[in-house]
């Protein structure tokens, strides 16, 4: 196992340099020179870059000279980048943005959008960056630079992998490769084919991952330490190939080669990810102490690199795993909360998984075995979920149709008003008025229907979606999947559904249950529930959802209550005029689900998770009548209450006093205790039917 090597910085400034400034006045050439040095150190000796370029940056403002501004201020941005302090990249790259706004250089502005855009990426500001990528690649689109398209795709790419849509990733992915090969780069074909390597490693597609780092291992010549850090890059991703399958002596040559070349190029990221993979071997070997000494050494690297956190909560991952086997539970404990940190600072649902997936290790070790139970369905619910994010396109588009078809109506009036401007020219006074008074006419009418498109697809999304979700969509451009703590899910059933469609009509079957559940649609909006779907005669609803809120229970429990109050009127009304009725069942269960949009034709917002399924068998192990209610939601609601004012009258020495206002306060519901019953593959549980408290405490 090779040693630990750290980089070393080279000095701040060379011999060559001092003599050239010293023979060079207070000008733009002092400042075409400081640019020069920044441009061909800032990747070398990032912090001399900073330290140099302020300096420089003070000349160029005192002597307004806005192309040295720009470029000074651009290559400090980059410094600041690869220093890995993105906040201060952003704020120079900000400045230069501002400034090229304001000109009339669009080729400039796209390059600057990009570097904005990378800012945001690279700092975890997963929104910003899609805005800012957007606008730049629009633009290159546009114009057809194609080696800039191929550039901004790639790092569409990567915002599609930390958010766990390999698929989109591989599909963004391919198209820049086509266009490097098609330009004939090879260092974009290296740096692409090694990222589909990793991509389709992430799939479980290992041979065609082998292939794709084969070729990668080709194209990459490392030419220039650009070429140098992607080669160290596929070197180390191979490696971890290698370990998942299980060759650990292959694996260590790749990270031994990797390590080698980031030394060369004092690249603390690479460097990192090479102990990192000699940690991980470690680990594998069970040498948990020799694991931790380098996994410890990876984890300073990444940080001083700024770069890769992904990474780098994988290596605090497997810092914890190693602290956890050697028995320091409770240290392992705050490795894995950092990585949970890092997973919402970065709005990656795959760091949070491997969050997740550890907790679950951790819980299993202490014997907290509910805890490792819930942690693993969390893992598992959160991974089905990055799988089937790969149709959120698909699903955006359909959504936002509406647009597409408000441009088209705006298109067809601007052509309209055209057509009678040229028939204004031929025609006399009175035809310029007659045409006019139509344009008029068509105007109004196309705005007329844009509006009444528009609030026609607004009406539209707002039913399938709730309004948080629909609010997101529109201003991201997607809404991704969320996992929510704690959420009361309801289910109703009718009893005796099927033998009474055998005795009502078809038309009078499906219009008593639209009655219904239209009801159930306005208790729901009355008690702050959100529907979530039918299923037959089945309805299904939750509280505490897209919104997290601390009266999901009790609302939930309020609004099944008032669900069964009006099915028990209906059978009354049914029985006295002799006709078919409906009997209800209901269950209700509290507990996490992930939430999120599926499909792409009739999609719709839904919620996965085991609170759904022992949700639906509270209804199944109920009874005709009752609100069946979970052990978990009962420990939520046994003590609420409900508070109400009575007028208190004093009456004293013949006199009568005025009213008072005292507060009382009562239980809000009674239960019945069923003790543990059987419910279908779930075993026993806890249940109670739960009813309004009509007395006092």
């Amino acid at each position: 196992m090779p040693a630990l090597v750290s980089a070393q910085p080279t000095p701040a400034l060379n011999d060559s340099l001092e003599k050239l400034l010293a023979h060079t006045g207070q000008d733009t050439s002092r400042v075409r020179l400081y640019a020069s040095w920044m441009a061909a150190n800032m990747f070398t000796d990032p912090k001399a870059t900073v330290e140099l370029g302020l300096k420089a940056l003070h000349l160029a403002d005192s002597l307004r000279w806005q192309p040295g501004q720009l470029k000074v201020r651009r290559t400090i941005a980059r410094a600041y980048w690869k220093s890995g302090d993105f906040t201060q990249a952003l704020k120079y790259d900000m400045e230069v943005l501002r400034t090229l706004e304001a000109g009339r250089d669009p080729r400039a502005l796209a390059d600057q959008l990009r570097r904005v855009g990378q800012d945001h990426l690279d700092g975890g500001n997963t929104a910003e960056a899609r805005r800012y990528l957007g606008r730049s690649l629009e633009y290159f689109r546009q114009h057809g630079d194609r080696y800039e398209v191929a550039n901004v795709l790639g790092l569409f790419a990567y915002l599609h992998e930390i958010g766990g849509d390999h698929v989109a990733s591989a599909k963004t992915t391919h198209e820049a490769l086509t266009i490097y090969e098609a330009l004939g780069n090879d260092q974009g074909v290296a740096m692409c084919t090694g990222n589909l390597a990793r991509i389709y490693a992430a799939l479980g597609r290992t041979d065609e991952a082998l292939v794709f780092y084969q070729r990668a291992l080709r194209n990459d010549h490392a030419r220039t330490a650009a070429d140098s850090v992607n080669l160290a890059t596929t070197l180390s991703e191979l490696g971890d190939l290698y370990l998942g399958l299980g060759r650990m002596d292959e694996a260590q040559a790749q990270f031994t080669r990797a390590l080698a070349i980031g030394s060369a190029i004092h690249d603390n990221a690479q460097m990192a990810m090479a102990n990192r993979g000699f940690g991980t071997i470690a680990l594998m070997r069970k040498d948990y102490a020799k694991g931790l000494r380098f996994l410890r050494a990876a984890v300073v690297q990444f940080r001083e690199s700024g770069f890769m956190r992904i990474d780098q909560a994988r290596t605090i991952a497997d810092m914890g795993y190693c602290l956890a086997h050697l028995g320091q539970l409770d240290s392992a404990q705050l490795n894995f909360d950092r990585v949970r940190t890092i997973a919402v600072e970065m709005h990656s649902p795959v760091a949070l998984a491997e969050h997740y997936r550890a907790m679950e290790f951790l819980d299993s070790l202490r014997g907290d075995w509910e805890g490792a139970y819930r942690n693993g369905i969390r893992f598992h619910v959160l991974q089905d979920s990055i799988a089937g994010s790969a149709s959120s396109e698909k699903v955006v588009r359909a959504q936002l149709h509406y647009e597409e078809e408000k441009r088209d109506l705006v298109e067809r009036a601007a052509q309209e008003k055209r057509d009678i401007r040229q028939r204004t020219i031929r025609n006399s006074i009175a035809a310029v008025l007659a045409g006019a008074l139509i344009f008029l006419v068509v105007v109004y009418r196309q705005r007329g229907r844009i509006k009444k498109e528009h609030a026609r697809s607004e009406e539209l999304l707002l039913n399938i979606l709730p309004e948080e979700v629909a609010e997101e969509l529109k201003a991201k451009g997607a809404a991704e999947a969320t996992y929510i703590e704690q959420v009361t899910v309801l289910f109703t059933d009718f009893k005796g559904f099927t033998a009474m469609s055998e005795v009502v009509t078809p038309r009078q079957l499906v219009h008593d249950l639209h009655e219904c559940f239209s009801a159930f649609d306005r208790i729901c909006e009355k008690h702050n529930i959100e529907k979530i779907k039918t299923i037959g005669d089945a309805y299904m609803a939750a509280g505490g959802l897209p919104t997290p809120n601390a009266t999901h229970a009790v609302d939930a429990i309020n609004a099944v209550l008032e669900m069964r109050d009006f099915i028990a009127e209906g059978k009354a009304r049914k029985v006295a005029a002799g006709l078919a009725y409906f009997e209800i069942r209901i269950g209700i269960h509290t507990g996490p689900v992930v939430a999120g949009i599926v499909g792409v034709k009739k999609f719709q917002y839904d919620i996965w998770g085991d609170t759904v399924n022992t949700a639906s068998r509270m209804e199944s192990s109920g009874e005709v009548g009752q609100v069946n209610i979970s052990g978990a939601t009962y420990a939520l609601v046994k003590d609420a209450v409900v508070s109400s004012q009575l007028s208190v009258v004093s009456v004293g020495a013949g006199s009568r006093t005025t009213d008072n206002q005292q507060l009382t306060t009562k239980k809000a519901f009674t239960f019945t205790p069923r003790g543990k019953v059987q419910a279908k593959g779930k075993g026993e549980m806890e249940m109670y039917f739960v009813h309004r408290n009509p007395g006092g405490n």
